[in-house]
């Protein structure tokens, strides 16, 4: 009898889930990750869109781990991140790991990512998730959603540069004041 797959979460994307941030600017309404800092007490709601670096996530050694692993699983690489995510790539990348990077995009970033990991184009998955603020944009029974040509620039690159990109299309809540 073969075992069933019971992974769920992340692991049904990798193996390990690595991080040098707490907080994103996003702030999304429907975030795990902030939701679980605040549970917890690593920060307050206040503090979770401010983006702290770990540096000792940041410059720590990183292992060759048995399978992909996701970066990052509880951030988005953003411009004030950016620095602090490519030296984690970086480390990830040069120990021979197979990186799924998760991230809403933002163009710059992706494409100095892209062109600082050319050589490393066989060890890179991008998977994008695209808020999408109106409903036209997200339907649950739409197979092919419509995304707007700001959203598919974003994309574009890795698959330019013969990258793996996937994507997933979210809700994009926003809090009334």
């Amino acid at each position: 009898m073969s075992k069933k797959n019971t992974n769920h979460g992340t692991q049904e994307w990798s193996v390990k889930t690595v991080n040098c941030c707490t907080g994103c600017s996003h702030d999304c309404l429907y975030c795990y990750a902030k939701e679980m800092a605040i549970r917890f007490k690593q920060v307050t709601a206040s503090q979770w869109p401010l983006e702290k670096i770990r540096n000792k996530d940041v410059y720590k050694p990183y292992k060759k781990y048995p399978g992909r692993v996701m970066f990052p699983s509880s951030h988005d690489i953003t411009y004030k991140n950016w620095s602090a995510c490519v030296i984690v790539l970086s480390r990830l990348l040069k120990a021979g790991n197979e990186v799924l990077v998760v991230s809403k995009p933002h163009f710059n970033c992706i494409a100095s990512i892209c062109a600082a990991f050319e050589d490393y184009r066989d060890k890179l998955t991008f998977r994008f998730s695209i808020g999408a603020t109106m409903t036209r944009f997200y339907h649950f029974g739409n197979r092919t959603p419509q995304i707007t040509r700001s959203e598919r620039k974003h994309w574009s690159l890795p698959l330019i540069m013969d990258l793996r990109p996937l994507s997933a299309l979210s809700p994009c809540l926003i809090q009334q004041t």
